[in-house]
């Protein structure tokens, strides 16, 4: 038998608000495509996100597209979230990786970090490869140390942990 079509895997319950389970990076996307629809969705501290009632044609999209599964929200409340930037000094699997689910990404490396890279509105810093923090200017360095009082940081690998390590970040 031919297959036309695969059979929807997502799916929304209930009434009123909905939860969504960040578990893996289809919950992920998900969560990164309601944040581009503008949808006000809120941090619960659970592993989980909130999406409000009024939002539910939106969650049904995107549970239909991901496959993802939206419950019905337990509580009320949660901390209001936005989409993330991301500075991204990784191999091309690991950028195309965060691309797909659903992160602004901008590629970074040392010599882009010495050429004056702007800091403005990016939120994180991924380091997994091309970015030597011994190799980084004076400028370069002080830029990158004011980012990191504000700014977050996820590092990978080799590279990334002597990023970590060189950056003072954390004792590892």
């Amino acid at each position: 038998r031919t297959v036309l079509a695969a059979a929807p895997t997502g799916s929304v319950s209930g009434h009123g608000a909905l939860e969504l389970r960040l578990d893996d990076g289809k919950d992920v996307a998900a969560l990164n495509d309601l944040l581009a629809q503008g949808v006000e969705v809120s941090w619960t501290g659970t592993g989980a996100v909130r999406v409000p009632a009024a939002a539910r044609r939106a969650a049904a999209e995107v549970a239909d597209r991901y496959g993802v599964r939206f419950r019905p929200a337990d509580g009320t409340g949660g901390v209001g979230m936005r989409s993330v930037t991301v500075a991204a000094a990784a191999p091309p699997d690991e950028l195309f990786t965060l691309r797909e689910l659903g992160f602004a990404v901008t590629e970074v490396s040392t010599e882009a970090l010495n050429a004056g890279f702007d800091w403005e509105g990016v939120d994180v810093l991924f380091v997994s490869d091309g970015l030597d923090h011994a190799d980084l200017t004076g400028a370069a360095r002080a830029a990158l140390d004011a980012f990191l009082n504000g700014g977050g940081v996820v590092t990978r690998g080799s590279t990334g942990a002597s990023f970590n390590a060189a950056a003072g970040l954390l004792p590892v």
